[in-house]
């Protein structure tokens, strides 16, 4: 919802990577029945989350594997100026929440 006609392509991007990433990790590794995929903005900024109500996991043990999809998903979107939070517990699920203001990205 709100999201602005325009949007630089590098963060339409970066956006479509993450989802694309994090949808695959839900399908993977969740065990999840459904999953939410929400887009939200306005001339300002872009939010993309996603969450699911799977088995979640630890952070601080996935981080300790240096997972490639977790790294490339924040690392996108810092270099597109926004931040990147993963918020999961085991057999509670996990939330991705993706955040661009769309004024540095320009």
């Amino acid at each position: 919802s709100g999201v602005p006609e325009k949007i630089p392509d590098h963060v339409a991007l970066s956006l479509y990577r993450v989802a694309q990433e994090g949808m695959r990790n839900i399908v993977k590794h969740s065990k999840a029945k459904s999953a939410t995929v929400t887009l939200t903005g306005d001339s300002g900024y872009m939010r993309l989350s996603l969450e699911d109500q799977g088995g979640g996991f630890s952070p601080d043990e996935a981080r300790g594997r240096r997972t490639f999809g977790l790294i490339s998903m924040s690392e996108r979107i810092r270099q597109a100026g926004g931040t990147f939070t993963l918020d999961s517990t085991a057999g509670a699920g996990t939330r991705i929440e993706a955040y661009v203001p769309l004024a540095a990205a320009e």
